[in-house]
This record gives C-alpha cells, structure tokens and sequence, in this order.
C-alpha cells in the first residue's frame, strides 16, 4: 500500500534525489583538500583503558603496537575500529 502511494505523487528517485546536483551531474566528495576524512582510518585500533582509575579511550598503531593518543573525554575516536577485548 505505501508503494502506491509513493508512485502516485511523485517518482521514487524524487525523494533521494538531491536538488542542488543537475541532471547531467553525479555525486562526488569534491572538494579535496578540505581537511575532512572518507572512510575508516586505517591501520590504526583503539580500545578501552584505564587512566589514573578512569576509563579513558587509547589510540594504537597497528603496524608497530606502539600507543598514540589517549582521550580524556568518553567519547571515542571518530572512524578509528575497536579491538576486541582480550
């Protein structure tokens, strides 16, 4: 039932569809160089430590093991992958 109504207002790629692009145009991550990430980061894991009895976010290189950074807030790296806990 949703379907037909959804094809008798308007065409489905309507809805999806973004107005700013042309008919002529295809999506794209332009601009470079605008200092933001696509996608995962790579060879890099974070897992869940504790700091001076708090827990704390650390940050690990995955070629040499060595640790990075360390987050004082709770939140995690954004786009870093977890290790699983041992």
């Amino acid at each position: 039932m949703a379907g037909g109504l959804l094809n008798r207002f308007h065409h489905r790629n309507d809805v999806f569809r973004d107005p700013h692009l042309q008919e002529d145009e295809m999506a794209s991550n332009e601009p470079t160089g605008d200092n933001r990430r696509i996608g995962a980061v790579k060879k890099r894991t974070q897992l869940k430590t504790k700091v001076l009895g708090e827990s704390a976010w650390t940050k690990r290189d995955k070629r040499d093991g060595t640790f990075m950074a360390v987050k004082k807030s709770a939140k995690k790296f954004k786009g870093v992958r977890r290790e699983k806990a041992a």
